[in-house]
């Protein structure tokens, strides 16, 4: 037993850097010769994590709710600024100290209280996971169903009880093979990957928007809203919208450093938060939008993800340009899928979960143990099925967002981007991360001081029970409030009581030291006080 235990214990044997109960290389700062993104790549990462079905489809609940078309795209303007800034200000943790999401949790919530930071965000990213599986098996039953008129007319053999067709779940299945094959690629050498995957992805949308606004002959009515609201309500509608977009982006924006810390340089990184991130992200659901109107005039029903749109072109018309087209455009969101999944879920959630069990587990390990969970939680009824659980994932932004906020006045203002950083893989008093028994009481009373607000909201909408208007409109802009009372509340309770260890920086450097041929680990200590203002915020 204990061999087999010493086997599954993570090592290193590129780099020899160590392991123990609260470090494994892969949430060590980053190598230097690993830290290779470049512009370029950057911006083929944005953008294929930008340009997919979940920002496609960001404008419908707000055309829904009684927006047109114009003031929807003007609230995702706004909201994809909003996100772009956030990415950069997570970003700059990575940036400076090869450091990812989860050392800035140790950083600001204590050692142990980054914990429940992490597996809040593990949770979401499960669900979110099988989710975009499930729809990159819609991309490849598209795809297949072009190829092969004999799986485009495969008759149905589940249930309806399944939520799922037989054509639809032999997609999601091929889909999670090459979705666990990318796994076993360390993020630095995927730049190519996303590369591929934003020519690919850039081109369908491109495509796609020309057919439907050519077929169409326009994209439709923007100006009309669907249902009459006041004033008052549209202005209200406008910032819940805002609020909507950056919420569904927190999940790649709070944990940016998780990919900039492999930068080449540090402008790299910063121009593709600040430009590519916010401005593909409105592309992708101005389009989205554009191509629903225009399909909606088509069809005469209202389809708002893009493979179900392909599906229902195959259905309507089986010609061989319509299966040429739609194999290709297929192709497209395919490999938007994966690279989405991959970059905002898998690798993410794998370097969470080895900050938590670094000797059992590291970044790969992680993200195939998300991939099991995803798969296993039938995505198909979480999509096809709506109720209740789904609607708590949706509404985790209330509870994410305050910590952006208390994330972004750590680094930016109580610690002024100083670290001791061989203290963030030290779990003792000895460490000024520890605080109170491995608990930040000051980063939760933070937290707790925000979301109560927002619960009252919360438990309506899940209820289903009425409650006044005041507490519902709180709750929809949950992110806003979260967001900004987060830095402010952070930095107003670090200011009447000093955090512990401010000031104080102490690199963590790799060195080659040649020793019989063998490669260590070693902590160059540069340790210095830096001159603070007296009220150390």
């Amino acid at each position: 037993m204990a061999a087999i235990l010493n086997k599954l214990r993570i090592k290193d044997d590129e780099h020899g850097r160590p392991t123990d109960r609260w470090t494994n290389p892969d949430i060590l700062p980053v190598l230097p010769e690993n830290r290779t993104f470049t512009k370029k790549s950057y911006f083929g990462f944005w953008v294929a994590a930008a340009i997919s079905a979940t920002y496609w489809t960001i404008g419908s609940a707000s055309i829904a709710a009684g927006l047109s078309a114009g003031q929807a795209i003007g609230a995702i303007i706004v909201g994809a600024a909003v996100s772009g800034l956030v990415c950069w200000g997570c970003g700059e943790f990575g940036i400076q100290y090869g450091l990812g999401f989860p050392m800035m949790s140790r950083a600001a919530f204590g050692m142990y209280g980054s914990y429940f930071v992490v597996i809040l965000k593990c949770f979401s990213n499960f669900v979110y996971s099988g989710i975009q599986s499930y729809w990159g098996g819609i991309a490849i039953r598209v795809m297949l169903s072009a190829i092969f008129p004999s799986f485009h007319n495969m008759r149905n053999t589940l249930p309806e009880s399944a939520n799922i067709t037989t054509k639809d779940f032999i997609g999601t299945i091929i889909y999670f093979v090459f979705f666990v094959a990318l796994l076993f690629v360390k993020p630095y050498k995927l730049q190519s990957f996303f590369l591929v995957s934003f020519v690919g992805v850039t081109l369908t949308m491109l495509g796609m928007f020309i057919w439907a606004l050519a077929a169409n002959k326009g994209a439709g009515n923007l100006v009309a809203p669907p249902v009459a609201i006041s004033a008052a309500e549209t202005t209200f509608q406008f910032f819940q919208a805002i609020c909507s977009l950056a919420a569904t982006y927190t999940g790649v924006a709070i944990r940016h450093s998780d990919w900039s810390r492999y930068t080449k340089t540090p402008a790299a990184a910063r121009l593709g938060a600040c430009v590519a991130s916010p401005l593909f992200v409105a592309i992708a659901a101005i389009v989205g939008i554009l191509v629903t109107s225009a399909s909606k005039d088509l069809y005469g029903i209202i389809i708002w993800n893009p493979m179900s749109l392909l599906a229902h072109i195959q259905v309507v018309d089986y010609s061989a340009t319509t299966r040429a087209g739609t194999f290709f455009a297929g192709l497209g969101w395919f490999l938007s899928q994966l690279a989405v999944n991959v970059s905002s879920n898998a690798v993410a959630t794998g370097m969470d979960l080895a900050s938590i069990l670094p000797q059992w587990i590291n970044a790969r390990r992680g993200s195939l143990i998300l991939a099991v969970i995803a798969i296993s939680s039938t995505p198909w009824n979480l999509v096809n099925s709506p109720g209740t659980f789904i609607t708590v994932i949706g509404s985790l932004g209330l509870f994410i967002s305050p910590l952006i906020g208390i994330y972004l006045a750590d680094y930016f203002t109580v610690r002024r981007k100083i670290y001791k950083v061989p203290d963030l893989y030290i779990g003792d008093k000895s460490s000024i991360y520890w605080f109170q028994w491995g608990f930040h009481w000051r980063g939760f009373l933070t937290w707790l001081s925000l979301i109560w607000m927002s619960l009252p909201g919360f438990a309506a909408k899940i209820g289903g029970f009425e409650i006044h208007v005041a507490w519902i409109r709180i709750f929809r802009v949950s992110y806003l409030i979260g967001l900004c009372g987060g830095f402010i509340i952070y930095n107003l309770i670090c200011w009447l009581s000093p955090v512990p260890g401010v000031g104080i920086m102490e690199p963590y450097e790799f060195h080659r030291e040649t020793d019989g041929g063998s490669e260590k680990d070693s902590v160059i200590r540069e340790e210095k006080e830096v001159s603070r203002s007296s009220s150390n915020v």
